[in-house]
């Protein structure tokens, strides 16, 4: 009778602790931050202001707004690039005027705009930071 007590204690207080842990996963994977939008006025001069380099959290987006006659958006791969504004067919673009891109990569990331001399003369560029989430334990 003892042994059967204990083993019904024992499976209560499994099944307690199970639900518990259950409770803490499911609050914690709902306390996790949201993505930040980012919003980016892509127009002559933007790298001249306080926007670059920016520095965002892994799984945020940026937004760029712009007048698609006159503008898009070049990723580059390289700081190189980026520094002497060297665009080429090959680079993921954007041209819609209103582009949302989602920043999954840890590292730095480079935009420029390729129409005709925007990045070089006037200073339409760009550098992003991405880094990951720093998670806390419960």
């Amino acid at each position: 009778m003892k042994s059967c007590r204990r083993m019904s204690q024992l499976v209560a207080t499994t099944i307690a602790a199970v639900m518990l842990l259950s409770l803490a996963v499911i609050f914690h994977s709902h306390v996790a931050e949201a993505a930040t939008t980012y919003l980016i006025n892509w127009v002559p001069g933007v790298s001249g202001g306080q926007l670059t380099p920016m520095n965002v959290t892994l799984g945020d987006k940026i937004n760029f707004q712009y007048d698609y006659v006159l503008h898009d958006v070049h990723q580059l791969g390289t700081q190189y690039l980026y520094d002497k504004c060297l665009t080429s067919k090959g680079d993921t673009m954007w041209s819609s005027g209103n582009d949302t891109i989602q920043l999954n990569v840890p590292g730095w990331h480079y935009f420029v705009c390729g129409y005709t001399q925007r990045c070089v003369t006037d200073g339409m560029k760009i550098q992003v930071n991405v880094v990951k989430t720093i998670r806390h334990s419960i």
